[in-house]
């Protein structure tokens, strides 16, 4: 969620009423839920021990400088309204525009729960080692830590996850040589598999030091740039299919075992809960699923060379839910906007729909009326900006030059209001296109570093990196992104970026675009 738009809300925004949506502030995280203070208050303290966990276990510290992870606790119908219609556990999300995750609290308890570990397991690693580990280990140690259990007196990971022990017993077992060299997307119905047996491996190399010893070697050696096998040999002193013997035997001997740590009583978490206005019911939901979107219209769904039919299919039908709902979002905040005219926090979601999905010039007039009101609105002052760097695109000479610098400003003013937003500051160095001076390529930089989990934002650096000459610094930033299991397109592309680099190809003419 935008934490501009929030503080719009609070400020701007009618009294607040006394039920209704609740905002969590605290160390490492802010959330928001329907629920009760006290709820709210036990789920902070729940994810701010399994952030304690998880550092306990990767020798991280605590590092004051990183964003909190906003997270929301959603009822059924609003996990809809934020994802297109399709009712999920929960996702994760890191974009230009937002970085956020989802849960939907109605549905099972635990394996709810467990998601949401899942996928703050993935953000805590990125954000926080910046190495590009295999894929069956981002999995396989984000499961690993997915089913801890927190009581008042001990905390227990490792146990088993149902699923998992089912697809080892009762499903087909990958090569082990394949699952640790193949990239996520294509192992193609083995995904079930991938997953377990990633469990599977992680789990029995991290119950026993000696074997966690040399995971450590040979996650070392790969960040090295050496290869996977040569370097599992090097670092175990033996072959990866005498690993695939261990393991099976490991799995069909069911000496799997988890850890409890005795613990005292947890103290209350430093926590703020604050109560959102009323206009927050009919406008939160739709203010994040806003700032999800960017400007380009919605893209005709792509055919991968391994999709079947099946899957194709199912992309389509993706792809025209998608342009659904974001008809019906407009809608929605046109709206709920309408019915608080006075309000100017309901006035700047509206502003946000207008200039993505609905009458640009009719959007432009609500920011400039909000910003007369409002002068340093943070969340204004960005969006005024990222939508007149969009109108730079359909311009040319002069006239695009003028329309960058009218973007710069009102991205100056927003990085004054808000400072050490990535969102701000990657869409203040987008105003230069790929002439971007050593300042802006360093305020590029900062934006990368407080936001290593967001491929775009990372990509556009490793090019601005590559153009100044510092292509292994412009590898570092790319290896990440196209080693992660979930990469997607994200990972195809920096993959070939990669390649590029190592040709010694010319990377001038390549686009950074960061308002998407």
């Amino acid at each position: 969620m935008l934490r501009f738009l929030l503080a719009a809300m609070l400020a701007l925004m009618a009294t607040p009423a006394a039920a209704g949506w609740l905002r969590a502030d605290g160390p490492g995280f802010i959330a928001y839920s329907r629920g009760t203070e006290a709820d709210l208050r036990a789920r902070m303290l729940e994810l701010q021990r399994f952030d304690t966990l998880a550092r306990a276990l990767t020798g991280l510290e605590p590092d004051p400088d990183v964003p909190p992870l906003t997270i929301y606790f959603l009822s059924r119908r609003d996990m809809e309204r934020l994802n297109a219609g399709d009712l999920t556990a929960g996702f994760y999300t890191a974009r230009p525009g937002v970085t956020f995750a989802a849960l939907a609290t109605d549905l099972n308890k635990r394996g709810t729960i467990s998601t949401l570990f899942h996928e703050y397991t993935h953000h805590f690693m990125f954000q926080h080692t910046r190495a590009a580990y295999p894929s069956w280990y981002v999995e396989g140690f984000a499961e690993y830590l997915s089913t801890a259990r927190f009581e008042p007196d001990f905390i227990e990971f490792g146990q088993a996850d149902e699923g998992n022990v089912y697809q080892l017993t009762s499903g087909n077992w990958l090569s082990t040589k394949t699952l640790m060299t193949t990239p996520t997307h294509r192992i193609g119905g083995g995904v079930y598999a991938f997953y377990a047996q990633s469990w599977a491996m992680v789990h029995y190399l991290s119950r026993d030091p000696q074997r966690l010893a040399a995971l450590k070697r040979y996650l070392a050696l790969l960040t090295k740039g050496d290869k996977p096998e040569p370097a599992f040999a090097a670092a175990f002193g033996f072959t990866m299919d005498e690993f695939d013997l261990q393991v099976r035997r490991y799995v069909r001997g069911k000496r799997t075992s988890s850890t409890r740590l005795m613990t005292p009583p947890p103290a209350a978490a430093p926590v703020t809960i604050t109560a959102l206005p009323a206009s927050a019911d009919a406008l939160l939901v739709p203010s994040v699923r806003l700032s999800t979107i960017g400007f380009a219209p919605l893209r005709k769904p792509r055919v991968y060379e391994e999709d079947d039919a099946r899957t194709a299919a199912y992309r389509r039908v993706l792809h025209t839910r998608e342009g659904i709902a974001r008809t019906t979002l407009l809608k929605t905040v046109r709206e709920a906007a309408g019915a608080a005219s006075g309000d100017l926090g309901a006035q700047a979601v509206l502003a946000e729909a207008e200039v993505k999905l609905g009458d640009r010039a009719a959007g432009i007039k609500i920011l400039d009326a909000g910003l007369a009101k409002a002068p340093k609105d943070a969340q204004l002052l960005y969006i005024r900006g990222i939508t007149e760097l969009e109108q730079a695109k359909a311009l040319t000479g002069e006239d695009a030059a003028a329309a960058r610098k009218r973007a710069r400003q009102w991205l100056t003013r927003a990085n004054a209001a808000r400072p050490n937003d990535y969102r701000i500051l990657a869409a203040h160095s987008a105003t230069y296109g790929t002439d971007m001076p050593s300042a802006a390529v360093d305020v590029l930089l900062s934006a990368a570093d407080l936001a290593p989990q967001v491929p775009a934002v990372q990509a556009s650096a490793a090019l601005a990196l590559a153009r100044r000459g510092d292509r292994d610094a412009a590898k570092a930033r790319l290896a990440p992104i196209a080693a992660a299991p979930h990469g997607g397109e994200a990972a195809v592309a920096a993959a070939a970026l990669i390649a590029a680099i190592d040709r010694g190809e010319t990377l001038a003419e390549i686009p950074v675009d960061l308002t998407d």
